[in-house]
């Protein structure tokens, strides 16, 4: 099986590869670009095939270095042989995630119907 590695600058594919094998997640984020309780929400989650890596700099530059490593390719041969990984990326015009964001708040308008 060949591993998918996520790179992005969003948390919603952390949770929506939390725990599943043959994915690895990293997801970059400006360390001064987001508020206290994104920060958290980021970070707190545990998984071992989710990475959260604060970035100094903005949003921009978390984009920078996503495209970075897809225009490697000493970085894309090399994961690829070591470790049997190639790259994909999701972003804001992906329905990759999109769907995610849709699901979860339909998700948490149905919760506060149930509770009143």
């Amino acid at each position: 099986m060949t591993k998918k590695g996520k790179l992005n600058n969003d948390s919603d594919f952390d949770i929506l590869f939390s725990g599943q094998s043959g994915v690895g997640v990293l997801v970059l984020f400006p360390e001064n670009g987001i508020s206290n309780v994104q920060m958290k929400q980021m970070t707190s989650m545990k998984s071992n095939n989710v990475h959260v890596v604060g970035v100094n700099g903005d949003f921009d530059d978390c984009q920078s270095y996503v495209k970075m490593a897809f225009q490697d390719p000493l970085l894309s041969n090399m994961l690829l042989q070591e470790n049997n990984c190639k790259l994909s990326a999701a972003n804001s015009i992906n329905w990759g995630r999109l769907l995610p964001q849709i699901v979860y708040h339909a998700s948490a308008y149905l919760d506060l119907v149930k509770e009143r």
